[in-house]
């Protein structure tokens, strides 16, 4: 799947969600209990209690420009939904993807063959359910710390042999980390001297992150110095090392080695 079509999904989990949240609000203000006409004293004849309309179950067709999408939605807010376009097929349940299908997805450029591609299937065989926003641990935006978490349950569940999933149990050697723009006192360091050039070529294609485009603010990675934070800290665990350039690792578990030698 090249990079517009996996755009082009977001795009529309993002559009779901909306959708779904709308439709939310509009079911809570369609139960709300009615206001209660307060009673008259004296002999008068108390005024009628006004009853709430009955509420209808929304049934309708949400027209995007450019991308007609159904929604149906049953009367129970516990119920799934289902929204529909002309390129996908989404089931919601709450702020969960309980099922996706590409429609009429190219299986073949060359013969212009298509056909229907699920993505999350909701069969007990093949139970799969994705989360519709990346859950921050700290803030209000995803982090690298919720990254973390979603790796650790990861490499946990893989081992296990009554998980439900496709193919064996399978558990890595050892899991190790990286660093992005901060610095720590690193588990080891491996010396990257002689591919450090190759780095910096990696690190200039993305231009949309450490190039700062013209009326876009500035942040701490488009700012002139990004580079040369990179590269110093870089040399500083080369420099403890005895060599060029390195890079720190960190582990969660000790590191072993067969004995002190070299």
């Amino acid at each position: 799947m090249n990079q517009t079509r996996v755009f082009l999904l977001f795009a529309w989990l993002m559009v779901a969600t909306l959708l779904y949240m709308e439709w939310n609000k509009e079911k809570e203000a369609a139960n709300a209990p009615a206001p209660v006409a307060a009673a008259t004293t004296g002999n008068a004849v108390p005024a009628a209690i006004p009853t709430a309309p009955a509420s209808t179950t929304p049934n309708a067709t949400t027209t995007i420009p450019g991308a007609p999408i159904s929604t149906t939605a049953t009367a129970s807010g516990s119920e799934p939904v289902t929204v529909t376009t002309d390129v996908l097929r989404l089931t919601l349940d709450g702020g969960r993807v309980r099922s996706a299908e590409l429609l009429r997805y190219p299986v073949d450029a060359k013969s212009g063959e298509a056909g229907n591609i699920q993505l999350f299937d909701p069969t007990p065989a093949h139970y799969f359910e994705a989360q519709s926003g990346w859950v921050s641990s700290s803030g209000p935006a995803p982090d690298h710390l919720a990254a973390f978490i979603l790796l650790r349950d990861g490499v946990f569940n893989a081992k296990l042999r009554k998980y439900e999933a496709d193919g064996d149990p399978w558990q890595p050697e050892w899991v190790c980390f990286y660093f992005i723009n901060d610095a720590a006192a690193p588990s080891f360091v491996v010396d990257v001297s002689g591919y450090y050039e190759i780095k910096r070529r990696a690190l200039a294609c993305y231009r949309s992150q450490f190039a700062r485009a013209t009326g876009t603010a500035e942040t701490r990675l488009n700012s002139p110095g990004f580079n040369q934070l990179i590269e110093s800290r870089d040399a500083q665990f080369g420099a403890l090392a005895g060599v060029r350039y390195a890079e720190g690792v960190v582990t969660t578990e000790p590191v072993v080695r067969d004995g002190l030698l070299k």
